[in-house]
């Protein structure tokens, strides 16, 4: 009888104290909290918390969420981004080194990013407003094969774009200039790089905004030659820009190039230097 019980007893022990550990060990219990812990994003006066979490199967980007979080969490911040057309969504995903990558993305943290960037968007934020990137991290906490809230949000104002969204038309400097009656333009010239940067803010504020990119011409010649030429510098600066970042930032319908040759002259055509002036190319958007 005592072997017997000797057993039982043994094994009440193990059982109790494995069970002590899981009720009063700090540090289990801490990083069971920091991988499911609730969301929270803060801007301001804004702020969208949850209960709830999101979460990612091991080695893939498929996004799992609960609907508390999907209520309080990402519909919230999608509502903050419409009401709010300055403000940008920086999203960062998290990936572990062992984890396979078997999406189109470069990482995995990529991947988890753009899945979460879908949901903003399928709630009503603007895609343009929303960047992603992916990051390597270590001890990541994967509770039965998964990886909770693994995304880091952080909101800023893009100080260009609503610098940008209050100008409707741009300034003199929003012009480029032709040598005699050439039509080819480099698409690296910096001066017309910056205006497609100044542009691209634009546009993420006023996603619906036409460009209108008109060609001049001094009036030394022929009209319909002119015209002619005209037409090409506005076709070819109309190009650079809607090719410009893989053609991501401007849809074809909306940069409209348009000849006015010799017309509107900025500057006497009787003179070398008025002429350089005349010959141009100016870029405003409506």
């Amino acid at each position: 009888m005592r072997p017997l019980l000797f057993v039982i007893s043994f094994f009440w022990i193990l059982g109790g104290s494995f069970f002590l550990s899981k009720l009063f060990c700090p540090a289990a219990a801490a990083g069971a909290a920091a991988t499911t812990s609730n969301l929270s994003l803060i801007d301001g006066d804004f702020k969208a918390t949850s209960t709830g979490n999101y979460n990612f199967p091991k080695s893939t980007a498929a996004i799992a969420i609960t609907d508390h979080a999907r209520d309080n969490y990402f519909k919230k911040t999608a509502n903050y981004l419409m009401d709010h057309p300055e403000k940008t969504l920086a999203l960062t995903g998290v990936y572990a080194i062992d984890e396979s990558n078997k999406t189109d993305y470069a990482n995995l943290g990529i991947a988890r990013a753009e899945a979460v960037k879908e949901v903003l968007v399928s709630d009503g934020a603007s895609t343009e407003q929303i960047s992603t990137t992916g990051m390597e991290a270590s001890d990541l906490g994967f509770i039965d094969k998964k990886l909770y809230n693994s995304v880091k949000f952080d909101l800023s104002t893009n100080d260009m774009g609503a610098a940008a969204a209050s100008t409707l038309n741009f300034d003199d400097s929003k012009t480029v200039y032709f040598n005699g009656d050439e039509a080819g333009f480099p698409e690296d010239d910096p001066k017309l790089l910056d205006i497609i940067d100044y542009l691209a803010s634009y546009m993420t504020t006023n996603p619906d905004a036409i460009i209108i990119v008109s060609g001049y011409t001094d009036n030394q010649g022929r009209s319909s030659e002119k015209m002619k030429i005209a037409k090409q510098r506005a076709e070819r600066i109309r190009r650079i820009i809607r090719d410009s970042n893989g053609g991501k930032f401007f849809p074809s319908k909306q940069v409209i190039a348009k000849a006015v040759g010799p017309q509107d002259p900025q500057a006497d055509n009787e003179t070398a230097e008025g002429m350089a002036i005349n010959n141009r190319v100016t870029i405003v958007v409506e």
